[in-house]
């Protein structure tokens, strides 16, 4: 069992280190001024996939657990900075 979940972690972090890495690359590309950025995205790499298993457990299917976290990166990535700027 714990050689199923390592494998996934190493798996899932390896994933979001390349996503992460473009993303570091498109922030420095076009010279976004936030010292420490990259920090963030450091952050994001190991801490991403630890929430996404913690929350799946909550749910009573993989499937609505899926469905539930996008739910909510949508309303906090997307809807939510519109209406801050809005505000």
């Amino acid at each position: 069992m714990t050689a199923y979940w390592l494998g996934h972690y190493i798996a899932d972090v390896c994933i979001c280190s390349l996503l992460s890495a473009v993303s570091i690359a498109a922030y420095y590309g076009f010279g976004i001024k936030l010292p420490n950025g990259w920090a963030l995205f450091l952050v994001m790499i190991f801490s991403n996939p630890v929430f996404l298993y913690f929350f799946s457990f909550l749910m009573p299917t993989e499937e609505s657990g899926s469905l539930a976290i996008k739910i909510m990166y949508f309303l906090f990535g997307i809807i939510a900075p519109i209406a801050v700027s809005i505000l």
